[in-house]
């Protein structure tokens, strides 16, 4: 029983002391902040880790080697509004540039 108790005090300090931890950092970078702005830029920085790498698409181009046509299809896609011809245009337009 005594083992319980204990190991019950232990776990109790142990989430204390992790929730007094954030709370002591929340508060350190309220009175860090110049005003209600950067303290909600500080807050929405820290929740966007960063995820990892992700895979480069294999249809990707560099902005710098795209050409104009290439570069309006790509911002269709991104708005949604690519067509079937869009799709037919990009492949013709990949095939001339490969050669």
């Amino acid at each position: 029983m005594t083992e319980a108790i204990i190991a019950f005090l232990l776990v109790f300090i142990a989430v204390q002391e992790y929730f007094n931890r954030q709370e002591r950092k929340k508060l350190i970078d309220a009175y860090l902040a110049k005003n209600l702005t950067e303290l909600k830029q500080a807050e929405r920085i820290e929740k966007e880790k960063p995820g990892g790498i992700t895979e480069v698409p294999p249809d990707f181009i560099p902005f710098e080697e795209a050409t104009d046509e290439q570069f309006d299809l790509a911002i269709k896609r991104e708005l949604g509004e690519e067509t079937e011809a869009d799709k037919f245009k990009e492949k013709f337009v990949k095939r001339r540039a490969n050669g």
